[in-house]
């Protein structure tokens, strides 16, 4: 389902440009990402959370198909938020709501 949200801005960030790794808590695993084979799913920005949970299996929902429209695959970062682009406005719109 995935797309472009046509109310909302272009999304501008910085891709990834080294390996890194990412942790799925509730699955217990985590996944090596190499952002030359980015992107994973079909959903969500090129190498975006949503977007490797898709690649790797890992079941994160997602109701909107990753345009922000809804939060359901928002997530909780508990190390190396410093890497991570800053959420947009409307990011952080969708969880006031």
């Amino acid at each position: 389902m995935g797309g472009k949200n046509p109310y909302i801005e272009e999304t501008k960030f910085t891709p990834a440009t080294k390996k890194f790794k990412v942790t799925f808590k509730r699955e217990g695993k985590t996944v090596e990402i190499d952002p030359e084979k980015i992107p994973y799913g079909h959903d969500g920005l090129p190498g975006s959370i949503l977007d490797i949970s898709q690649g790797f299996h890992m079941g994160l929902d997602h109701a909107c198909g990753g345009v922000c429209a809804c939060s359901t695959c928002h997530v909780i970062v508990h190390e190396g938020l410093e890497s991570c682009n800053e959420a947009t406005d409307a990011e952080l719109d969708q969880l006031d709501e």
